[in-house]
């Protein structure tokens, strides 16, 4: 049977107490959690979970991801966000990341 796929994976980012957390409750990525203290590991395991899940979840053995903006750029979202904390205020950065399917959009 074969699995129809989305070429587009929206994947939650958020911290809590110093650790940096993606996670996904829906869709084929259903159940992902990648989490570091640093920030540049849990980015970069968003995509090796995804495709972990597709193959071991849905059969989905080729899968090939990759994020919708350059780590650097989301770095500085989160380095903006936390540049507001203050006394009385501790921001807590949070986003929803699209991670692409290069063989459901055609780039295989």
């Amino acid at each position: 049977m074969e699995m129809s796929m989305s070429g587009v994976h929206k994947i939650k980012y958020t911290v809590v107490s110093g650790m940096h957390f993606f996670t996904s409750t829906g869709g084929l990525t259903k159940g992902l959690c990648a989490g570091s203290s640093d920030l540049k590991t849990a980015f970069d395991e968003v995509a090796v979970q995804i495709i972990y899940l597709l193959k071991k979840n849905h059969g989905i053995e080729d899968a090939d991801c990759t994020p919708a903006i350059p780590f650097e750029d989301f770095q500085a979202f989160v380095d903006k966000t936390m540049d507001l904390e203050s006394d009385r205020i501790q921001p807590v950065p949070s986003a929803v990341i699209e991670y692409f399917n290069k063989r459901a959009a055609g780039e295989c």
